[in-house]
């Protein structure tokens, strides 16, 4: 139940977006053989983008999610409140 409350939250979103931001490409990174010919290389390249771009949007899903959450009030209902106060 807390669990499901926690990822509720806007500051759940915001900190999954900030996962995901370090989970993007650094410059410094690195891509593995020296010996890599061009076309391994190429591909390597576009892999790494293609993951950056998945990334990118989970970054803005997530905080258009909590952007969502923080602008809607959370109510609970009365069930839930009971269940709350037996657990805390």
């Amino acid at each position: 139940m807390t669990d499901a409350l926690a990822e509720a939250s806007a500051g759940y979103f915001l900190h999954r977006a900030a996962q995901f931001k370090q989970c993007l490409s650094r410059p410094d990174d690195f891509m593995g053989d020296k010996y890599a010919t061009p076309e391994e290389i190429a591909i390597r390249d576009q892999q790494r983008a293609d993951r950056d771009a998945r990334l990118r949007a989970d970054i803005e899903r997530c905080r258009l999610h909590a952007g969502l959450l923080a602008a809607t009030p959370a109510e609970l209902s009365p069930e839930v409140v009971d269940v709350l106060r037996e657990v805390a």
